[in-house]
């Protein structure tokens, strides 16, 4: 039946549903919030006045993975804070014991609008301050990893600078190569009150750098008018590019390192750029791998409308006509008249993501777009190319965004709790097509499971979708599920030893697929090993230690990894997005992992009579080694952030081991599948322990199907 099936390619029969969804409920997981991140992908940092605005205004990611937000809180004053949270969206209370330092200058307003992450673990931020009863000042802090202030930063951790008893206000802080400290921004000028873009250079002690400019502080005028700095970049080459508004225009400028205008750049260092015939504004710029620059803001539209707006240049300041043939696009988000794009992160393929605000729904809602290389809309995102986040009904406004190292989309600005009370808002967004293992309808849950081999059944407890049943397969094959089309949901499939020929059927539509690749001896082993959100057709060869993956981007990649004894535990051991070729060694309790970017690492934890049940137990995004012991039915976990363990009882002698994210929060829960009565006890991180009957006598647990 099978073999006549694979010629006429007609789909398998449904034998069983209860429920059945449309294949565009959940396709794919890129644009839709990343639900590992505080419960629900969004976190609304409060202060203690119910009716007080706070203000985010940057963030930034450390090594370590922690979250560092900085804005304007207002409380008794109005300040600048700085919040530190964990991976997971919680304040990070290491940090001055709350999560949350508050620095004051002169009693007055003060309000950070940038912050950078400094080599050795301080942090520096940037914004502005006002001193005494006059106007505001350009103000730098520095702190200490743990918070507090770092006096050796001009004596007391804080440093303003005036440019000429005017407004002044710093918009970017950016760490040159050299470690001197470069701050854009804008300044207002006496008598005719315009103003104009700044810039200030100081040294790394806080003094202010004389070699820039001859006093370390530079006045820009791109057009006779008010032209306002909001974004700004420092390219490969240490010039610096300004951007912001320029009386009813873009405009953007280019200095030269020592502070002198950029004389290359567009024939005299200035650029304004007219989007659609209407006023507009541009508000950030980032660079791409070749050095073309794309700068993103709003383009006015009739009736005082707004829409998202977006150009590329080449080096010299033209406009990149290979982007949407002019060099510019404008994007309208939503039927609203309201959308403004501030943000700008660039994907290691080269997609770019444009964050910022729309009020398509009605209401003011953070706003994520994302555009192909060449400009267009890249319909595998959310299905549109676009998105929108709410907090809670009211507006929302977005104010910058960085993109972590695992490539999911961080966005900071204000989330609307109720009138006269914003919050300080931060939402995570998946852009990267990751499915949970062991999740058949794309919801971020792994799904209880089982295959019955003597009848070649899959039962699918589906937890969003609903209970399905499909034959495919023989008593005799061996399970190997996982997310081969990249729609974020796990395919049903199997690999025929006596054929070495893998089959899949697909979660879309329910046709299959069937290859060769391996031999009868082979273990099969897939996972998305180059990283294109696809898992990979793979084998382990015991025979000749070798590991053969046909990637599903092209080309087969064949390597050598384990020695005589030793079994597979392919996972993502370093959080890169691609699976890591690893083996365990039951004669030495060893685990060996050939990590794609992080380098190899060996580590003894464990005896030969273990089960392995590698998985993200800790919720940071790398598969964490751990294993189950029969004997007195014991998980152990080894913690990927510090190699520390920890290890927990959870389930009976003769259960098997069923590993997966059972409750959609990003952490692995211990799972067991108890044979005698045919149930599962879950011990979910979120929601608790339970129970679920699901199978019959002689059923194999599809979440079983990786652990050796």
């Amino acid at each position: 039946m099978l073999e006549s099936l694979k010629k006429l390619r007609i789909p398998f029969t449904i034998l069983f549903a209860i429920i059945m969804v449309p294949a565009t409920m959940f396709a794919g997981l890129t644009g839709r919030v990343d639900r590992t991140f505080s419960g629900d992908g969004k976190a609304n940092l409060a202060t203690t006045m119910a009716t007080a605005s706070d203000f985010g205004r940057d963030i930034a990611v450390q090594p370590d993975g922690k979250i560092v937000v900085v804005g304007q809180l207002n409380s008794s004053s109005i300040d600048f804070v700085v919040m530190r949270l964990n991976r997971d969206g919680s304040l990070d209370t290491s940090f001055d014991g709350d999560g949350k330092v508050t620095t004051d200058f002169d009693g007055n307003s003060d309000d950070a609008y940038s912050v950078v992450i400094l080599p050795d673990g301080k942090i520096l931020v940037a914004g502005y301050a006002v001193i005494g009863g006059g106007f505001a000042d350009i103000a730098v802090v520095r702190y200490n990893a743990n918070g507090s202030l770092d006096t050796t930063f001009d004596g007391d951790g804080k440093v303003t600078t005036d440019f000429a008893s005017e407004i002044d206000t710093a918009a970017k802080v950016i760490v040159q190569a050299d470690g001197k400290y470069l701050v854009l921004g804008r300044t207002r000028l006496p008598v005719s009150f315009t103003q104009k873009f700044a810039a200030v250079r100081y040294n790394t002690n806080g003094s202010l750098d004389t070699t820039f400019d001859g006093d370390g502080r530079v006045t820009v005028p791109v057009t006779s008018g008010s032209d306002t700095l909001f974004g700004g970049l420092l390219q490969n080459n240490q010039r610096i590019v300004m951007v912001g508004n320029a009386g009813a225009d873009w405009g953007i400028a280019r200095l030269l390192p020592s502070g002198a205008i950029d004389m290359s750049f567009s024939d005299d260092g200035v650029i304004t750029l007219d989007m659609a015939g209407f006023p507009d504004t541009a508000y950030n710029v980032a660079q791409q791998a070749n050095n073309r620059l794309v700068i993103v803001g709003s383009s006015g539209a009739s009736g005082g409308a707004q829409d998202f707006g977006i150009a590329r240049f080449l080096v010299d300041g033209s406009p990149d006509t290979s982007f949407n043939t002019t060099g510019k696009l404008v994007l309208a988000f939503g039927t609203g008249n309201f959308d403004l794009c501030n943000g700008i992160e660039i994907q290691s393929d080269g997609y770019l993501l444009m964050t910022g605000t729309s009020n398509t729904t009605g209401n003011h809602d953070f706003a994520v777009a994302r555009l192909r290389p060449e400009g267009e809309l890249d319909l595998n995102f959310n299905g549109t190319g676009k998105t929108t986040i709410d907090f809670f009904g009211r507006g929302d406004f977005a104010a910058e965004s960085v993109l972590q190292p695992d490539g999911k989309l961080l966005i900071v600005g204000n989330a609307g709790v109720a009138a006269s009370d914003d919050d300080i808002g931060i939402a995570r967004v998946n852009t990267v097509t990751k499915n949970a293992p062991f999740d058949y309808d794309g919801d971020e849950k792994a799904d209880v499971s089982i295959y019955r081999p003597s009848l070649g059944q899959w039962w699918l407890n589906r937890s969003t979708a609903g209970t399905i049943a499909t034959t495919f397969g023989a008593a005799t094959d061996k399970m190997v599920p996982a997310d081969y089309t990249g729609d974020s949901k796990t395919d049903v499939a199997f690999f025929r030893p006596s054929t070495g020929e893998w089959y899949v059927l697909r979660s879309e539509n329910f046709s299959f697929y069937a290859a060769p690749f391996g031999i009868s001896t082979d273990v099969p082993v897939p996972g998305d090993y180059d990283g294109d959100g696809q898992s990979d057709i793979a084998v382990f060869r015991p025979s000749t230690l070798t590991w053969f993956i046909n990637n599903s981007s092209g080309g087969t990649t064949i390597s050598t990894f384990g020695a005589a004894g030793d079994v597979p535990v392919a996972a993502d051991y370093d959080g890169d997005n691609k699976t890591d070729i690893a083996i365990y060694r039951p004669s030495a309790g060893q685990w060996w992992l050939n990590r794609s970017s992080a380098g190899l690492l060996a580590v003894t934890f464990g005896v030969s009579s273990d089960k392995t049940v590698q998985g993200d137990y800790t919720g940071d995004g790398k598969a964490d080694v751990a294993f189950w012991r029969p004997s007195t039915a014991n998980w152990f976990v080894l913690r990927s952030e510090d190699l520390s363990f920890y290890a927990f009882p959870f389930g009976t002698l003769t259960d098997v081991p069923a590993v997966g994210d059972f409750d959609g929060d990003g952490s692995n829960d211990a799972a067991v599948f108890r044979p005698s009565n045919s149930t599962w006890f879950i011990n979910g991180t979120q929601a608790g322990n339970y129970t679920v009957p699901f199978g019959t006598a002689g059923d194999l647990p599809t979440p079983n199907a990786y652990v050796r």
